[in-house]
């Protein structure tokens, strides 16, 4: 349950104004495609990007199957091709049995996606 009401925050953040689709169709980590992501550098896009991440890797904490948040970003807009990239670096993260190993990992991970919407 938890992970369709996180889903469905992702869904509604995602229609935010701030996010413009993609210019490039092109991989190579979130840091590259929030480049290509014509969205205002402001804090407000930054903050609700690292949540979103911290979303996705806490689902990667709970053992959602890779494949299920991959297939919830399949619309083909720039936002969730930068989703995409997103969920491939959380899942490359192993999953912690031990609750403050996975709340470790979600934050280290969310401050890291943060710190990069920062620097693009």
């Amino acid at each position: 349950m938890r992970f369709i009401y996180s889903l469905t925050v992702l869904a509604v953040l995602a229609s935010c104004s701030y996010i413009k689709p993609a210019r490039s169709t092109t991989t190579g980590g979130s840091a590259k495609m929030l480049a290509e992501t014509r969205a205002t550098k402001d804090k407000a896009f930054c903050g609700d990007y690292a949540h979103m991440s911290a979303m996705i890797m806490e689902n990667r904490q709970i053992g959602v199957p890779i494949s299920r948040a991959l297939g919830f970003f399949n619309s083909g807009s720039g936002f969730d091709k930068l989703m995409h990239v997103v969920v491939v670096e959380a899942y490359k993260t192993p999953a912690f049995s031990a609750p403050r190993d996975r709340t470790e990992a979600i934050i280290e991970f969310a401050n890291r996606q943060h710190a990069l919407c920062l620097q693009a």
